[in-house]
């Protein structure tokens, strides 16, 4: 049950900044909000990562939450001026033969999400694993930093001395400012991390490759 609230509470990271983001630059086909969510996030979480630099606050999940709320206030203020506009236009009817296909397609795309969710869960026996591999520990250690610290800014990260913070050498960090907000909610930057990652390659990739 611990690691199910936590993977919800991932999705939820992964794809409502990126929703909002969207829906305050009006985008309304929810196709497309559905497969881009996820690579809009990413902008949402780098861009509060610097304005919390530049603020001087710690980047967080209460940081991002903020983002989210004021993102989400703009799409349904463009979304109540465009329903006014559109209440005159006339809408052109689905064919019945096309909603059956569309949910037909939903459905299958429902199912290989979560079979691939499945398949990480498994191969990770629980989101408390410990990385085994150089690559997956230094995104650890990235995540636990970005959480420690709050710093989250591109020209924060990577540090080579995670004490000290310094010298600074460029990495990209898009997925490690949304593991670390996960991770705020057990603590755990391990936990966070491999939440995110079954997320992101088990939702967003088949998300995003239906609309490639």
């Amino acid at each position: 049950m611990h690691d199910i609230l936590l993977l919800v509470v991932a999705a939820a990271i992964i794809v409502l900044p990126g929703t909002a983001l969207l829906l305050a630059l009006t985008v309304r086909r929810w196709l497309w909000v559905f497969g881009v969510a996820p690579a809009a996030t990413i902008g949402v979480a780098t861009l509060t990562a610097e304005a919390c630099t530049v603020l001087h606050v710690p980047y967080g999940l209460p940081a991002l939450a903020v983002a989210t709320v004021i993102l989400f206030a703009l799409g349904l203020l463009w979304w109540l001026l465009g329903w006014r506009r559109s209440a005159e236009t006339p809408r052109t009817a689905t064919p019945g033969w096309a909603r059956v296909v569309s949910v037909l397609g939903m459905l299958m795309a429902l199912g290989g999400i979560g079979y691939g969710v499945r398949m990480w869960i498994s191969a990770l026996h629980g989101l408390g694993t410990l990385p085994q591999e150089h690559d997956t520990i230094v995104h650890t250690e990235l995540t636990a930093y970005i959480q420690r610290t709050g710093h989250g800014a591109p020209w924060q990260l990577l540090p080579v001395d995670l004490l000290s913070g310094k010298p600074v050498q460029f990495y990209p960090s898009g997925m490690h400012l949304l593991a670390a907000a996960a991770s705020a909610i057990t603590g755990n930057p391990i936990e966070g991390l491999n939440a995110v990652t079954a997320i992101l390659l088990g939702i967003g990739l088949p998300l995003s490759a239906e609309i490639g």
